[in-house]
């Protein structure tokens, strides 16, 4: 199988294989991650650090359908995706409202991959001036970490190109 995140995967399985039922086992916990894998089909996510009681409960619990996402309850679940939701039907309409130009630009430029020092250059404006941008760009999104505006960016350049 090609590289693909834990994510990817699970949709390929998934879509050839209906009735799997997917647990992740994950150092990451984030709002985003805990999105990718709800939409990817996946029923659970687990700390790798869990316990074996917590591990053989997890199981049980996703093996009947059911959903287990350590730390998360189901409300603040159906939050993440509405969250998320929002985020990306923005980025289907092409249409980022709140942003100024130059925050477009730099948050294109971001889903290219570009640092901070490299959008500066490009933009010839100072990288005190692109973390500024950079920062009120996760405010208007109410992103908590620059993890989250990476995937929202790349996500945003995928849909426009």
């Amino acid at each position: 199988m090609p590289i693909k995140s834990g994510p990817e995967a699970v949709s390929t399985i998934i879509n050839k294989y209906k009735e799997a039922k997917v647990l992740f086992l994950s150092q990451y916990s984030g709002d985003d991650y805990i999105y990718s894998i709800l939409k990817a089909g996946g029923l659970g996510l687990l700390s790798k650090n869990c316990l074996r009681d917590e591990l053989v409960n997890a199981i049980k619990i996703v093996n009947n359908g059911d959903m287990y996402f350590f730390n998360k309850n189901e409300e603040e679940l159906n939050e993440i995706i509405k969250r998320f939701d929002q985020i990306e039907s923005k980025g289907k309409n092409e249409t980022i409202k709140g942003l100024t130009k130059k925050q477009i630009e730099i948050l294109k430029l971001i889903g290219e991959g570009y640092s901070t020092e490299q959008i500066a250059v490009e933009l010839k404006i100072g990288k005190r001036t692109v973390e500024t941008h950079r920062h009120r760009i996760m405010s208007t999104f109410g992103f908590k970490t620059v993890g989250q505006l990476i995937r929202y960016a790349v996500i945003l350049n995928a849909k426009i190109k």
